[in-house]
């Protein structure tokens, strides 16, 4: 037989012999005491557990992004223009170890292409300046991109003048032809085309053409001869 109360638990049991009844009674705090005591201690453990999960976490999450984060700084400071630039590989093993080796052996495979293209870019410019004939060198558009000293020193005038300018521009104040403005405007490579010009600082010329391709270049070069004398 059971005692109910709402603030206390309690039991009770009969004995024959001697006849008596023995009833037991405690509160529902005290009976219960030790369940909440233990849930209490559960919540507390497993709190422990996630604020310990989230703070290791944190701390790899920390040490996998600071490597990618260095990559990707080093790769800020190289495009601003420091190929000297190198990833620091702490590890010798590892993805991350893997990743700054690949990154620093392709800086290094873009810096020699650079120099090789620079050097290319010297040894073009040198050419044409050495060149006695006139050149213009001009883009796909057929703006001129470059000019040597043989083109400034027949048609009186400086690069500034000259640079940028789109070559129909340029031809007409140097006093060229129709023919051969409309020959070089066509886009297709001639050689030893003849035509006439009347500079207004040279006087009248008679000339020779020729536009041919730079070789894996976007580019087309427009040579000049002054022939005047041999006619």
């Amino acid at each position: 037989m059971f005692l109910h109360r709402k603030d206390r638990l309690g039991a009770s049991l009969y004995l024959e012999k001697p006849g008596w009844v023995v009833i037991a009674s405690v509160s529902k705090d005290e009976a219960l005491s030790p369940v909440l005591q233990i849930v209490h201690i559960g919540f507390f453990r497993i709190g422990i557990g996630v604020v310990a999960v989230m703070i290791l976490t944190l701390i790899i999450a920390r040490r996998i992004a600071r490597p990618i984060l260095h990559v990707a700084n080093t790769a800020e400071r190289i495009t601003e223009g420091h190929w000297d630039e190198r990833v620091v590989v702490k590890y010798k093993k590892g993805e991350i170890a893997r990743l700054a080796r690949a990154f620093n052996e392709m800086v290094e495979t873009l810096q020699k292409s650079l120099r090789a293209l620079r050097h290319s870019e010297r040894l073009k410019e040198n050419i044409i300046a050495i060149i006695p004939s006139a050149l213009l060198v001009l883009d796909r558009s057929f703006k001129v991109n470059s000019v040597n000293k043989g083109f400034c020193e027949m048609f009186d005038m400086t690069i500034h003048e000259v640079v940028g300018k789109p070559v129909d521009d340029v031809l007409k104040e140097t006093g060229i032809s129709t023919e051969g403005r409309n020959a070089i405007a066509h886009g297709d490579c001639f050689l030893d085309l003849e035509c006439e010009c009347r500079s207004p600082k040279k006087g009248k010329m008679v000339l020779k053409l020729s536009l041919t391709d730079m070789q894996d270049v976007e580019e087309v070069v427009l040579v000049i001869e002054n022939i005047t004398e041999i006619k």
